[in-house]
């Protein structure tokens, strides 16, 4: 999925989630271009492209540390209600977020690293990947407003 699309249909589903916290959506928004960005830019050459993509949606994509984080950082702040505890798990919840959509234009590591589940619903930058967002997006705010 390409980032824009990562960001607005975490920000929306999180928004809704929290509660309207804008504060938290935005540490989820940030978490859900994390996964990617600590990739880097795929290169240009096309030697060096196929390299990176062999390494795309590996150990970056693979949700245990970011579960581990969120389940921590949500159990802590349940004790807490520390702000700085809650972004931290809001954060990871949106890396989770983005694991989950690229599951849906692809696959992402399982339970063990070597294995990857996920599905071609959707081609990255297609049409069909524009359309759903979009829609996806426009459903969850008309769930915002009516519900």
């Amino acid at each position: 999925m390409k980032w824009m699309n990562h960001a607005i249909v975490t920000g929306t589903l999180f928004y809704g989630f929290s509660g309207g916290k804008v504060f938290f959506t935005l540490a989820a928004v940030a978490g859900s271009l994390f996964p990617d960005k600590i990739e880097g830019r795929p290169p240009e050459e096309e030697e060096k492209l196929k390299s990176w993509r062999r390494l795309h949606r590996k150990a970056s994509h693979w949700f245990a540390p970011y579960a581990a984080l969120a389940a921590t950082s949500l159990i802590a702040w349940r004790s807490e209600h520390a702000t700085s505890v809650f972004l931290v798990g809001s954060f990871s919840l949106g890396c989770l977020f983005h694991i989950g959509e690229d599951a849906l234009c692809g696959y992402v590591p399982s339970l063990h690293t070597g294995r990857s589940i996920g599905t071609r619903c959707f081609a990255v930058g297609s049409v069909t990947e524009y359309v759903f967002c979009f829609s996806l997006t426009v459903l969850l705010i008309l769930g915002m407003v009516f519900l």
